[in-house]
């Protein structure tokens, strides 16, 4: 048997009752990995790009009825 090569899945989207894999992680015998994305572009593990900080919502000031 040859060398068994692992896939892992990074990301998964989630619409209605379908899951979409938007990513996987491959694993080579040689223990290189690459993560493959939805659109075909590859890059390294060492070069994913950071994830970016989530919004916050502006918060509102309360408005009081002062007479």
């Amino acid at each position: 048997m040859g060398d068994a090569v692992r896939v892992r899945l990074t990301r998964t989207i989630h619409r209605g009752p379908q899951s979409i894999a938007a990513g996987c992680e491959i694993v080579l015998p040689d223990g290189e990995a690459e993560v493959l994305v939805a659109d075909g572009f590859a890059m390294p593990m060492d070069e994913q790009r950071p994830e970016k900080p989530k919004r916050r919502k502006a918060r509102r000031e309360g408005r009081s009825s002062e007479d």
